[in-house]
């Protein structure tokens, strides 16, 4: 179980961050983003990957991660990513 230290990281870590809303084409956009996919052979994860991938592309924000899905849904939704270094 984390100890009040690792809480009180966390909340700071949280606090840094932007909150984005999600608008109702977010889910369509989060729909398509796996049909664009398999029409062209891929696959691309899961239905929350892709309303990640839309909101952040709606609202052009860059996304850290570490997610191989999420390089393939960049091919179908545009947006910043930034990996994190080894």
């Amino acid at each position: 179980m984390p100890g009040d230290r690792h809480l009180t990281d966390l909340r700071r870590l949280l606090a840094r961050g932007t909150v984005i809303t999600s608008e109702p084409t977010d889910d369509e956009e989060a729909a398509a983003l796996p049909r664009r996919g398999r029409r062209s052979g891929e696959t691309v994860g899961k239905l929350l990957d892709g309303l990640t991938a839309g909101i952040t592309s709606r609202s052009r924000t860059p996304l850290l991660h570490a997610d191989g899905h999420v390089d393939v849904l960049s091919r179908y939704a545009p947006r910043e990513l930034d990996r994190p270094g080894p």
